[in-house]
């Protein structure tokens, strides 16, 4: 044999398989049993269904009897673990999640320096700007845009680098103040 022979048919490596893993034994059952389950259960709801009604057909069309499906429909209910009582619990909770929501998304405008917050409130631009209302500092906005420069790699809007130098004129912020 040579030196440089290296096995061609399998590499050397023996047909019979190491055992598998406890693992993966359990795991095999586990999908077993759940496609038996799955099975099962599809065979069960193909006997609990109904066949429907054939009629012969007929050369004369008959007037449908629709009566005994509206009272159908009229006396079917539906079975739940629910009673109004937690029902009503729920839809309070809801109710009371929803308004908290739209709380917290109205004080979460109120802290950020955007243009729609500024708009929204009048005592917001008076107070941080030292301009009388939203349409002046919108005029001189305008008139500034030109000169500010925003890349591809800023973070912050034009009117928001904007808002954040008036605000180091006005209130004399630390830069540390105004990166957060």
């Amino acid at each position: 044999m040579s030196r440089y022979w290296a096995p061609t048919v399998s590499l050397g490596y023996h047909t019979t398989s190491k055992p598998r893993s406890e693992a993966s034994l359990r795991r095999e059952q586990r999908m077993e049993l759940k496609e038996d389950q799955q099975r099962q259960s599809e065979c069960a709801e193909a006997l609990t269904e109904s066949p429907e009604p054939t009629q012969p057909p007929s050369d004369s069309p008959q007037p449908e009897d629709t009566s005994g499906i509206l009272n159908d429909q009229q006396d079917a209910g539906c079975q739940t673990d629910l009673t109004m009582e937690d029902i009503e619990r729920m839809e309070d909770v809801l109710r009371q999640n929803t308004t908290e929501l739209g709380d917290l998304r109205t004080k979460a405008l109120d802290t950020q320096f955007n243009q729609e917050s500024f708009e929204n409130n009048e005592e917001k631009p008076k107070f941080y700007t030292g301009l009388p209302n939203f349409l002046v500092l919108l005029q001189v906005f305008q008139l500034c845009e030109p000169y500010i420069t925003c890349g591809p790699m800023s973070v912050l809007s034009k009117f928001e680098q904007f808002i954040l130098v008036l605000l180091r004129l006005r209130l004399n912020l630390p830069l540390k103040d105004l990166a957060f």
